[in-house]
């Protein structure tokens, strides 16, 4: 065969470059030291010496070649490269994240209070006896007692249940406001409470006369458990306070405590509105199943949300534990009623029903607001037949009320009459100048 000089310049080229490949395989695949290299700043994983590939390239066209002895640096991802095994001999400890500072209230009456979150402070102020001449309640009052209010919040001429506070009221002062007829009945209401701290299963069964009274009622219990704090011990509890068979919703619960100090001199009594996730927001959105179970048998649907909010005790906001371990970390003085020296004396509180909290704009004399969705019956008591209702903000006319006022008859602005609890009823009318209406 006949190859021309240029021919076989050619396949001399061939065959130098085929041997030259074939060297740099060779050397590529020899075992190379390793050593150390520093990771660049802000480079996660860990670098090493190593030999790889590059990856393909579109865009490349036949064999790479690397000149031998030397083999590139490659940054291995931390989230393909397992965690080595760190040596025995060597110990790491993490260091946790540092924890809020607690913030404990010291309260110039010598009480103290670690607020855990609750609340970011609280004061202590002392208020003068409270007598409401016109309520229909028993055991309506008050004597001289301290208040411990959170954050900015004012505290309500007369008590309510539903606002946040805690109160620590001298009992031998407060058997002393009642007459003859009514210390029976203020002695049963310590004996519950005597009897609730001894079995708090009581509290469920509504053998508990919460203390100070008001003209709310407790309308489940759940969530019960003791509690004990510096020198006294007490039980809390979820609630609704209610005067109406009404929804149990988020917006509508109350923690509860009711406490007595060790030398039954004081009586600790807390309120603290919360809420829950396992319950509708409010009563525009409680499921129509639920409400035509309250309508139909009232018992078993509190039972069926005592169930549901006593195995959802994460649903709770704030926490149940936020308010157990700062009721527990309460300290109680010998006189929280003191007053520091120089100190003016607190003002007193007036009786809710002589000086009436201003109402809404718009709302005369002789009419109302609902102050929620309401029943209109046609009887003053919660046995009586629904008739319609109000709905929240809705004006009515006052016609006239029940012998004890609880209940007040109405027009509604469609024309019908009936009665509705007066608990939910926003006015300015001096309830006393009604007729008593039958």
């Amino acid at each position: 065969m006949h190859i021309s000089p240029n021919s076989w310049s050619r396949l001399v080229a061939i065959a130098t470059l085929a041997v030259m490949t074939a060297s740099c395989s060779d050397t590529s695949s020899a075992s190379v030291p390793s050593a150390p290299i520093a990771a660049p700043s802000g480079a996660t994983g860990t670098i090493s010496m190593t030999e790889a590939s590059p990856p393909a390239s579109p865009t490349t066209q036949g064999p790479l070649f690397v000149a031998p002895g030397i083999v590139p640096a490659v940054l291995t991802p931390a989230v393909t490269t397992p965690a080595p095994t760190p040596s025995p001999s060597v110990s790491v400890a993490s260091t946790p994240a540092p924890e809020a500072a607690a913030v404990t209230a010291q309260l110039q009456q010598g009480i103290t209070l670690n607020l855990n979150g609750v609340a970011t402070k609280a004061r202590g102020e002392v208020v003068n006896v409270v007598i409401n001449k016109r309520s229909y309640v028993d055991l309506d009052a008050l004597p001289s007692h301290l208040r411990v209010l959170f954050d900015d919040e004012a505290g309500t001429a007369a008590f309510d249940p539903r606002t946040r506070q805690l109160l620590i009221v001298p009992l031998d002062d407060y058997r002393k406001l009642f007459g003859a007829s009514l210390v029976p009945q203020f002695d049963n209401a310590l004996t519950s409470l005597e009897s609730a701290l001894a079995t708090p299963d009581l509290v469920a069964q509504h053998k508990l006369t919460l203390l100070p009274a008001s003209g709310w009622q407790y309308a489940l219990a759940t969530q019960i458990r003791p509690l004990t704090f510096h020198g006294g011990s007490g039980v809390r509890f979820v609630t609704q306070f209610t005067q109406e068979i009404t929804p149990v919703t988020s917006s509508s619960l109350t923690y509860v405590f009711q406490g007595l100090t060790s030398d039954g001199a004081y009586l600790v009594a807390g309120y603290f509105p919360i809420t829950s996730s396992a319950l509708a927001p409010d009563l525009t959105q409680v499921p129509k199943t639920q409400r035509d179970q309250l309508k139909t048998d009232y018992s078993a649907y509190l039972a069926s949300a005592v169930q549901t909010l006593n195995t959802q005790e994460q649903s709770f906001k704030p926490t149940l534990q936020a308010f157990d371990v700062m009721l527990a970390s309460l300290t109680v003085s010998t006189n929280p009623l003191a007053r520091p020296v120089g100190s003016p004396p607190a003002k007193p509180a007036q009786p809710a029903a002589l000086h009436p909290t201003p109402s809404s704009p718009g709302v005369s004399a002789l009419t109302g607001r609902a102050l929620e969705l309401l029943n209109v019956r046609n009887a003053p008591n919660t046995r009586g037949r629904i008739l319609g209702q109000l709905n929240s903000g809705e004006p009515a006319t006052l016609l006239g009320r029940s012998a004890n006022s609880q209940w007040i008859r109405v027009r509604t602005s469609s024309g019908l009459v009936g009665w509705i609890s007066r608990q939910y009823l926003d006015t300015s009318a001096d309830l006393s100048t009604l007729p008593i209406a039958r």
